[in-house]
């Protein structure tokens, strides 16, 4: 899936930036000393600013690693997926 691999990769340049931790695959909040509370909203805000999403207490409570992040900006899915060169990223 074309959307799957470019949000993924997308996420992965996010979180790898925001945390300064190439293996982002071993991360997960409360369980990585960089990724407390107070990290978590700063991540969150770099995920909406990137994605140019808004996303819910829930969702934001839901993302706890890569895997959930990726799942709920897909599910976001604000963007026509279908023309990769609609879908713009916000740096």
């Amino acid at each position: 899936m074309k959307e799957n691999q470019l949000v993924s990769g997308r996420v992965l340049s996010v979180m790898q930036d925001f945390f300064k931790h190439n293996n982002v695959g071993e991360l997960e909040y409360g369980h990585f000393e960089s990724w407390d509370s107070l990290a978590h909203m700063e991540f969150i805000s770099e995920i909406e600013k990137s994605f140019d999403i808004q996303l819910t207490e829930d969702e934001m409570i839901e993302m706890t690693n890569f895997q959930s992040v990726v799942r709920i900006v897909l599910r976001k899915n604000l963007h026509d997926w279908s023309n990769e060169s609609d879908f713009i990223w916000k740096f």
